[in-house]
């Protein structure tokens, strides 16, 4: 090996090794900010103040800043504050539509969907669990469509159970053709729900069983 290849090599790995830790420096600045973001949007109450937010932190609307979004809503749905969870879950799917991504715009309405459903009544939840299907269906998304029909059947078990086997009995044939046993075993529960619903307690007990 020459001298000026060995020169020039050390040269490009002294290079690489001065680039490296810069570059994960800004990936965690980055990730900060996003967090950074996330609270702030959170905090101020008005869709005009979370606008001017967005507009000077454009380069940040991305599926990171709806993931810490989601992040902040699950633990608000835990405790069964569902009118915050609905705010910030309402405010990724208007980031979501902004950025263009359909997909991500149809899971920013499952969770608004889904959210809705736990409540009593589970009013609005099915309109926007219905757009999100669609876009789920375009895309041939199947888990998702299993997550929608589940959360449908949620929905409608405590006023049209009969509407509400359907929609679990289709969340399991897509669950099953999946293989998703985790995700198998919420349908069976909900369909023992239902099932005990309508009086039919040994079928609802059947689906209680297989649900372990």
């Amino acid at each position: 090996m020459s001298i000026v290849f060995r020169t020039a090599l050390c040269s490009t790995v002294l290079s690489l090794s001065l680039i490296t830790p810069a570059l994960a420096q800004t990936q965690l600045i980055t990730s900060s900010e996003i967090k950074d973001l996330a609270v702030a949007l959170v905090r101020v109450k008005s869709e005009a103040e979370q606008d001017q937010l967005l507009t000077h932190k454009d380069q940040l609307k991305n599926e990171a800043l709806l993931s810490a979004l989601k992040g902040m809503t699950d633990p608000l749905v835990r405790k069964g504050e569902y009118n915050e969870a609905l705010r910030i879950s309402h405010l990724a799917a208007r980031i979501a539509e902004q950025m263009g991504d359909r997909m991500q715009l149809a899971n920013a309405w499952y969770e608004v969907g889904a959210i809705y459903s736990r409540r009593q009544p589970a009013k609005n939840g099915l309109s926007y669990l219905e757009k999100s299907l669609a876009i789920f269906e375009e895309a041939g998304a199947k888990k998702e469509q299993a997550r929608v029909f589940l959360a449908m059947g949620a929905a409608e078990n405590d006023r049209l159970r009969d509407l509400a086997v359907k929609c679990y009995e289709k969340a399991l044939a897509l669950s099953e053709e999946l293989g998703d046993r985790s995700l198998t075993a919420r349908v069976f529960n909900g369909l023992g729900q239902t099932q005990s619903g309508l009086g039919n307690y040994d079928v609802g007990l059947e689906f209680y069983q297989k649900a372990r």
